[in-house]
Parts: structure tokens; C-alpha cells; sequence
């Protein structure tokens, strides 16, 4: 009903626990779920919707929590702790914001002249409500983020907004966000072991940044890292499903590490698809007797593999991928040999393939003649 459900100033420590509660109420933008002055607390297993987290001059243990549609007016839409030691680790952040027009900071979370370690914490579809800098903001802080994910967030710049102090970030993905990467002023960062993938770009503004073993690709704007760097990669991490928040990878991923020169395992999710091979001939045998069959059957990164010879008529041609990241190839290699006919002609025409479900250059057409369309 308005008021914060948990207040502690009286010098707690976090041999205090508050555990197994789901907290919520209307939004109220001054008064948060929970809140520690000069104490400490240890927070597991809980939710909390519409109303935050905030901790000043204390200590903060928060475990197995879900944090929810939080908007505050301070610092950090989810998460606000100043001069604090802080430990995060199996927390979700999800659609948070920050309201403080000019001068907001972390629509996720924000850390002011702290000492913090984030471990498995997930910032998902957080979002700037107005003039806001970064979905994680880490100000004159001391911090260490293992195992975190950046997804389908929309900060005004970046998804790691960092002025001064020292941060290291190993094994994250930052994937499929609507801003850069990092901005930077005056801080010390290295990263190591992640993945940068599908935002606008790596860099907006940048100090003192190292990356290394390290995924860059499909960014927008420039996979370039204007930074130092050195042994990095940059290729499909072939995430399994990434539209729908599925960062694991397949199984022949660069990012794993049998599939990087230097045996490391790069992001914070492990393989969890292994892509097929669905094997069509041109005289209707092997694993589905169309091409459009197989296509049908395919899931993220499948193949269609075609045997030699000429593929014709209901099946075999106007081929949706239906929005699939998907390869269509000739066993062979050799497109003189691997020939879809479209027989097309005015009174009745036909394509040979039509793109037109939002794939992207991730679908994949290789080693094949087209000929004979007609619209």
C-alpha cells in the first residue's frame, strides 16, 4: 500500500534474513520494497513487483530473486545501493526503469562508491523512461560481474554505463540490446571470456577498456573494438534462439571451447542446441521428399542438405524459410550440379525462394542454381 514492507537502520547485520516472500504494491517512486541504512541483510528467494531495493551505508547479500517492473525516482530502477558492499548472485531484473529525467542513472541497477559482485544475474527488457544512463550503472565502484546477461534492454546509451573505479566482467553476453555496449568515462575495465553480439555496437564512449577471448559480431553499427584487445573472435555465436531470450549456444559454436584457438568458453550460457542435418534428393527419397518439407521440419540453425540434380515443381519451389535461421546447401558444393527449376512462366508463376518473415542474413541459401522463375 505504499510504504516500504522492510526498513532496517538499526545497525542489522546480514545474519538478518528476509526469505520467501513475493512483495508488490502500486508503484511509488520515493518508497521501495526494501530498504537498509548503515545495516545489513540477506534477501533469498523472494519477488518483488513494482517496488525496489535500495541500500545506503550498508551491506546486502540477495540471492534467487526476481525483480520486477520497477520504476523508481533515485538511483537504479530495480536495484540502488550506495556506499555499500553488495552481493548479487541467481537474480533476475526484468523490465525495470528510472525516472530521474537528466540525471538517472541504471534503469536496471545502480552502484555509487561501492564494492559489488554480480554472479548469474539476468537484465532483461529494461528500458529508458526518460534522459537515463545505462541498464547497469556502476559509479566510483569497485565491481565484478561473472555470468551476467544484457537482453532486450533500451538504456539511453549503453547497457554498461561505468565512471571510475575498477570493474572486471568475465563469461557475459550482452545480446539483442537497443544500445551500445559500453560508455565510459575514467574507469578501468577489462573483459574477458564474453560475447557482444546484435546491439548497436561495442563502444560509444570509451577510457581505459580491455577485451579479450572475447565474441564481437552483428552489430549494428561497427563490431570494431576501439579499445585493446587482443585474440578475439568475431563470428556467429550461433545462439540457439535468441529472439525469444535463448542465449545458449550450439554445439558448433566458436564461443565453446573446441571451437576457439584458445579453448575457452566465451558468454555466460552453455551449448543447448545441436543443429541438424535433414538430407532431401531430387528424386524424392532421403529424410523428407521436398525441399519445403525439410525446411518445415528445421529448427535454428539446421541444414537442408540437397543431393545433385534438379529439384521441380509443388515443394521444390516458392520456398518460405518462414523466418527460420536456416541453411539450404548442395551436398556437393558445386551449384551446376544442384538445380532448382521453378518452371515458371505468366499463366502460372512461380519463385524459386521468397524471404519475407523477418529473416535475416543469419538464413542462408549456398551452392545452389535458380533458375526458370516468373512473377
Amino acid at each position: 500500500d505504499g510504504d516500504e514492507t522492510l526498513l532496517l537502520s538499526s545497525g542489522e547485520d546480514t545474519t538478518s534474513v528476509f526469505a520467501g516472500f513475493s512483495c508488490g504494491g502500486d508503484y511509488d517512486f520515493y518508497r521501495p520494497a526494501v530498504y537498509v541504512e548503515n545495516s545489513g541483510l540477506r534477501v533469498e528467494d523472494c519477488s518483488f513487483e513494482e517496488k525496489s531495493i535500495i541500500v545506503t551505508d550498508g551491506e546486502l547479500i540477495l540471492r534467487s530473486t526476481l525483480i520486477e517492473d520497477c520504476v523508481t525516482s533515485t538511483y537504479g530502477g530495480g536495484l540502488s545501493c550506495e556506499q555499500s558492499t553488495v552481493l548479487v548472485e541467481d537474480v533476475d531484473i526484468v523490465h525495470c526503469s528510472q525516472m530521474s529525467a537528466m540525471s538517472g542513472f541504471g534503469d536496471g541497477a545502480c552502484f555509487r562508491e561501492c564494492s559489488v559482485t554480480l554472479r548469474r544475474v539476468r537484465f532483461i527488457d529494461c528500458y529508458a523512461s526518460a534522459h537515463d544512463h545505462g541498464i547497469l550503472a556502476l559509479q566510483l565502484t569497485t565491481a565484478t560481474l561473472e555470468d551476467v546477461i544484457f537482453w532486450n534492454n533500451d538504456a539511453w546509451d549503453a547497457a554498461l554505463y561505468i565512471v571510475g573505479g575498477e570493474t572486471s566482467i568475465s563469461r557475459t553476453t550482452v545480446a539483442d540490446n537497443g544500445m551500445q555496449v559500453f560508455w565510459l568515462s575514467n574507469a578501468d575495465v577489462v573483459v574477458e571470456d564474453s560475447i557482444l553480439a546484435f546491439n548497436r555496437s561495442v563502444i560509444q564512449y570509451g577510457s581505459d577498456l580491455e577485451i579479450h577471448h572475447s565474441c564481437s559480431f552483428g552489430n549494428s553499427f561497427t563490431d570494431s573494438l576501439d579499445c585493446t584487445h587482443s585474440e578475439n573472435i568475431f563470428a556467429d555465436p550461433i545462439f540457439c534462439d535468441m529472439t525469444v531470450g535463448d542465449l545458449t549456444v550450439g554445439t558448433t559454436s566458436p564461443c565453446l571451447p573446441g571451437g576457439n584457438p584458445w579453448g575457452v568458453h566465451m558468454g555466460a550460457e552453455s551449448a543447448g542446441c545441436t543443429p541438424r542435418t535433414l538430407v532431401v534428393e531430387s528424386d524424392g527419397t532421403g529424410d523428407f521428399p521436398t525441399i519445403q518439407a525439410a525446411i518445415d521440419s528445421a529448427g535454428a540453425w539446421d541444414e537442408v542438405v540437397l543431393g545433385d540434380g534438379t529439384y521441380s515443381g509443388a515443394g521444390n519451389r516458392d520456398l518460405d524459410y518462414g523466418g527460420r535461421r536456416i541453411t539450404v546447401r548442395s551436398a556437393s558444393g558445386d551449384p551446376a550440379q544442384c538445380v532448382i527449376d521453378c518452371e515458371g512462366s505468366p499463366t502460372e508463376p512461380h519463385r524459386g525462394l521468397y524471404f519475407h518473415s523477418g529473416e535475416t542474413t543469419q538464413a542462408m541459401l549456398d551452392g545452389v542454381t535458380v533458375m526458370g522463375g516468373h512473377e
